[in-house]
């Protein structure tokens, strides 16, 4: 997951739950805003899909999701308390095996970057 300007292409597939996600050191009293351009497959029902920062523990700001047919851009913001060890993440879970769920994620971003220097990385699907 690139969390500086720039494209990240990823998909993810499999039963369960499924996520890209990025530990990063936030600095405290800044507000942090990730932001993906993500769509789903039909089998992906409301409140299954999930963005946003966890603290190690608990999901400590979030915004769910269900399909989405074409590329949506999605946001949510953190202001940290205090500086620490978080992750980003953008996932979803698959609750049964009968149907074809998948999250596909053209771009993240997190504003403001941490720093300028981020290299883009590059997801491939486990079958290209």
């Amino acid at each position: 997951m690139n969390t500086g300007a720039g494209t990240v292409s990823g998909e993810e597939r499999k039963t369960g739950w499924n996520a890209l996600r990025q530990e990063l050191t936030l600095s405290a009293r800044v507000k942090f805003t990730l932001t993906a351009t993500l769509r789903t497959s039909a089998g992906l029902r409301d409140g299954e899909g999930d963005i946003g920062f966890h603290n190690g523990r608990n999901p400590v700001a979030h915004k769910t999701f269900g399909q989405l047919k074409n590329f949506s851009d999605w946001s949510v913001s953190f202001t940290p308390d205090q500086t620490g060890r978080f992750k980003v993440y953008i996932g979803f879970v698959d609750r049964t095996q009968k149907t074809d769920a998948w999250i596909e994620v053209q771009q993240v971003r997190l504003d403001p970057p941490l720093n300028s220097g981020c290299e883009d990385v590059k997801f491939k699907r486990p079958d290209q």
